[in-house]
């Protein structure tokens, strides 16, 4: 190898490990606590920690009745008792429908720092969601 070659192999290895090494340092420091849109109801829910397990309350919506439900009803908890397994994993939760008046068994992926992927299940069907950070 001449040394044209051994540099540009050296550049190479090091950008490659530069950004495996941001890539894991991101992961590390997202956070679930904050708004995020549910861009398929037009909601917003406000995702918080509470000793030690996460929850997640109705804030507002795109339609305007709805929206005026909301304010007067309070605070409306769609996700409750998550535990975090992991930066990105958050399980053993459950998700609240209002409409559909039922509970879901449910486990939050935070995909990225801008995308939270919720698997949910009722029995034997399951679907999959994903939300936006605001």
């Amino acid at each position: 190898m001449n040394l044209r070659q051994t540099q540009w192999l050296t550049k190479t290895v090091t950008l490659f490990f530069v950004s495996i090494l941001t890539a894991f340092s991101f992961r590390a420091h997202a956070q679930i606590e904050g708004q995020w849109k549910d861009t398929e109801k037009g909601i917003t829910i406000f995702i918080y920690e509470q000793e030690g397990k996460y929850f997640g309350r109705l804030i507002s919506s795109e339609d305007a009745e709805q929206n005026k439900q909301i304010q007067e009803n309070g605070k409306i908890v769609l996700l409750r008792d998550f535990e975090k397994k992991s930066d990105t994993k958050f399980c053993c939760g459950t998700i609240f429908q209002p409409k559909a008046k039922r509970t879901l068994d449910a486990t939050l992926y935070l995909e990225d720092d801008k995308t939270l992927k919720i698997n949910a299940s009722y029995g034997f069907f399951s679907g999959t969601k994903y939300w936006k950070r605001l």
